[in-house]
């Protein structure tokens, strides 16, 4: 039997009594690819899907074969999505991000789908080898998704509907070789051999100096963010996943994000800033910026948490990322609200000061509109914007990539956006871990190289570097 959603004619339920949901499904997708029922238009994603018992997303992700894999769970969200293969993908080295326009049809066709990707910090720059598969702007389509929520786990096809018709046999084949993950499963801790730093901390402290000059001697130029790459290898292969899996666990009220494109090209993180989330036409934003500690003994962290309240850097570095958000929400919004002040927002490993944004967004705005204008904010790259992006791309010795860039989904009326801080890229023998500071008057080199290494600490911990000291 086929149910069909009462609210959209693009999700089909799968319903019987066999006992192998992925032949459950299969019967369903053969009989949706051999039905002559036209589409109501001419690009139409349907999903089909089956309820099964609940599976490990990430031990899910890793027996499957596919090269192409995402996994997205938002950052107070109880649903997550785990997702292989590729249905429909829209990728381009342009440095516009007007060239997403013409898939406008893709996402308002898309029903609940959602096309998972990411654009680079910098799209004026040509990407470096490393970065080679992620293009400028990637977004896909998975094939299948595993789907987690409070109340039960799908296994979902996404059918691109008419052209994946004459894809039947190949569909088919590929839900025929999907695999259910063994129980406890039983990792061994990997622990790298070697450390290299980019900068080294005694380039980073000249660095860090002559932005300071720079911010001195020029009037308009307030904030830059100026960012650190430490690249650990291995003597084997790095198991990604397991990596992964153990980030999540230890950074709860953050979003957390896994892209693999290739073999050899993964982008993961655990970020704990929202750039954007949108419903139909009801949009909300944030600014964070400012960062400080959390008690180790649990008894003063409520004096840390009012001195970061009242420090003048750090609500001063908040101030520009606060400011720019908001222009950038009045040009986009009819009614918007704000914070009449910055708040804290608490994490496991720190702090930060945090101002949300509530508007409604213009008719005929679009999530382009919302990505164009509000990336990227100060909190990533600095005040004014294209000063701080050329400081940036003279200072820093390696390309950013995706990190710093809005990594997210978008679907037919709703969208939301991470900045893809706290992250880092491995490659079969390598990871590389970004993030960065807010330079402005009156911060210390010493201190900013401090607050990274803090940024970078969940990563570091999982890697098991609180264990082992490696070769510099």
């Amino acid at each position: 039997m086929v149910h069909r959603n009462n609210d959209t004619k693009r999700v089909i339920n799968a319903v019987g009594t066999q006992h192998d949901p992925v032949s459950l499904l299969a019967d369903k997708v053969q009989q949706v690819l051999d039905s002559d029922e036209s589409p109501d238009s001419n690009w139409n994603v349907m999903r089909v899907q089956v309820q099964l018992s609940t599976i490990d997303p990430f031990e899910w992700l890793n027996v499957q074969k596919s090269n192409k894999k995402v996994y997205w769970k938002g950052r107070n969200e109880l649903e997550s999505i785990a997702g292989i293969g590729c249905a429909d993908e829209i990728t381009s080295s342009s440095t516009e991000i007007d060239y997403l326009k013409q898939f406008s049809e893709r996402f308002s066709n898309a029903g609940t789908s959602r096309y998972f990707g990411g654009i680079r910090f910098n799209t004026s720059e040509k990407p470096s080898e490393e970065w080679t598969a992620f293009g400028s702007h990637s977004f896909f389509l998975p094939r299948f998704e595993l789907v987690l929520n409070e109340d039960a786990t799908y296994l979902v096809c996404n059918l691109v509907l008419p052209k994946d018709r004459r894809k039947k046999w190949t569909i088919l084949k590929e839900l025929s070789e999907l695999k259910v993950p063994p129980h406890n499963v039983h990792r061994n801790t990997q622990l790298p051999l070697t450390r290299l730093d980019q900068p080294t901390e005694r380039a980073w402290y000249q660095i860090i100096e002559d932005v300071l000059k720079r911010l001195n001697l020029n009037s308009s130029l307030a904030k830059v963010v100026i960012a650190r790459k430490v690249t650990f290898r291995f003597n084997e292969q790095i198991d990604s996943l397991g990596l992964f899996k153990k980030l999540t666990k230890i950074t709860p009220k953050h979003f957390h994000f896994y892209f693999q494109f290739g073999a050899d090209s993964i982008f993961m993180g655990a970020s704990p800033e929202r750039l954007y989330k949108r419903d139909g036409r009801y949009v909300e934003s944030e600014a964070i910026a400012g960062t400080g500690q959390r008690s180790t003994n649990g008894q003063d962290d409520s004096k840390y948490a009012n001195a970061l309240l009242s420090s003048e850097k750090d609500q001063r570095e908040h101030a520009f990322v606060r400011d720019g958000i908001l222009e950038s929400m009045k040009s986009l919004c009819t009614k918007m609200q704000i914070d009449p002040k910055p708040t804290v927002l608490n994490l496991s490993m720190g702090r930060h000061l945090k101002s949300k944004f509530w508007g409604v967004l213009q008719d005929l705005r679009s999530d382009i509109d919302i990505l164009k204008n509000l990336h990227p904010t100060s909190a990533v790259g600095g005040f004014p914007t294209q000063e701080a992006i050329d400081t940036i791309e003279e200072m820093e010795p390696f390309d950013r990539g995706w990190y710093a860039g809005p990594v997210g989904w978008i679907g037919q009326n709703s969208a939301e956006f991470s900045v893809a801080i706290r992250s880092a890229l491995a490659t079969q023998k390598t990871i590389s871990l970004f993030s960065g500071a807010g330079i402005v008057k009156g911060s210390v080199p010493q201190k900013e190289w401090l607050e990274v290494e803090q940024k970078n600490c969940n990563l570091i911990k999982v890697l098991g570097l609180d264990q082992r000291s490696v070769k510099y």
